[in-house]
């Protein structure tokens, strides 16, 4: 059985619903992904210091703000993403600009089943069957 039929790529898509890009480089099932912004779209305009804005406008502002400093923090305005798989490595994609992975994260010894960005996205972690959670950089996972 080849790669078309065990392989699954991942399927960028616009808010449209029209496809942008097939990411693909994995040699097995993809099992988690995360993106450098997640912490900053799951909060929204909520922050560490407890204001809340006053108006809907205000925090959509806020939001929008929080979204674009999570971006530069990521490294060069760019959102990251990051894929870990079956085949016990990690892809580093940013998926705006290339369908090719920036970097390929190797080191676990299972497969991957969770990844994650740190709120300021600037680090990775990532959790595997072989009992081990590994660190790696949010720009270039060294």
């Amino acid at each position: 059985m080849g790669c078309e039929r065990r392989c699954r790529p991942i399927y960028q898509v616009n808010i449209q619903g029209k496809l942008l890009h097939i990411l693909s480089a994995h040699a097995h099932w993809v099992n988690t992904m995360s993106l450098s912004t997640d912490f900053v779209i799951r909060t929204g305009s909520f922050d560490h210091t407890g204001q809340i804005p006053a108006t809907f406008e205000e925090a959509t502002k806020r939001a929008l703000d929080r979204y674009r400093k999570a971006r530069r923090d990521a490294g060069g305005d760019a959102e990251r993403l990051i894929t870990g798989s079956d085949d016990f490595t990690m892809f580093l994609w940013d998926p705006e600009k290339s369908t090719k992975p920036l970097g390929r994260l190797t080191g676990h010894q299972k497969l991957i089943n969770h990844v994650s960005f740190s709120p300021d996205g600037r680090l990775i972690a990532s959790a595997s069957f072989d009992n081990s959670v590994k660190l790696w950089d949010g720009r270039d996972g060294k």
